[in-house]
């Protein structure tokens, strides 16, 4: 999977890189860091296109690094 949308009401600007973390089915936490390649703002929340952002993973990494290591300034 190279990437995923995520509804949120603020997305970040284009190209901005985010870290992302989520909990796999084993319940361990999981770390990405993504960049933003897309957002939709103006659907107002309707059902087929929610607002939110399209991401690309960049890198999936095993534990939280400083944001300047892991890529992001």
């Amino acid at each position: 999977m190279g990437g995923a949308f995520i509804r949120c009401e603020k997305p970040p600007p284009l190209d901005e890189k985010v870290l992302l973390t989520y909990e796999n089915p084993s319940g361990n936490m999981q770390f990405v860091l993504a960049r933003v390649a897309w957002t939709n703002l103006e659907s107002q929340g309707s059902s087929d296109k929610p607002i939110g952002m399209g991401v690309e993973f960049l890198q999936f990494l095993s534990t939280p690094r400083p944001l300047e290591r892991a890529g992001i300034s």
